[in-house]
């Protein structure tokens, strides 16, 4: 296995802690901006758009474009909407 990077990214650190289980997680509300601009599409029922890098996107892309800022490698893979054997990518 080849790991490029360890390094969380900056917006992510955060200074507030929450127990899980036995690990001490770093918080990071407010973070990565939410999006101000306009758009006409669909949002899945009104869920928050965040800005990272310039285009709205939800917070599982911003945070992946997030660690590939930092080296890290990550693909986003939708799965909804188009059974279980034809995942979309």
């Amino acid at each position: 296995m080849h790991i490029i990077s360890t390094t969380l990214p900056g917006a992510l650190l955060g200074t507030v802690r929450t127990k899980v289980g036995e690990m001490n997680v770093p918080l990071a509300p407010g973070a990565i901006p939410k999006f101000g601009g306009l758009l006409s599409v669909d949002t899945f029922g009104g869920k928050a758009l965040l800005e990272v890098d310039g285009p709205a996107q939800f917070a599982e892309a911003a945070i992946l474009r997030l660690f590939q800022a930092e080296g890290w490698q990550g693909r986003w893979l939708e799965t909804y909407g188009l059974g279980k054997l034809r995942p979309g990518y």
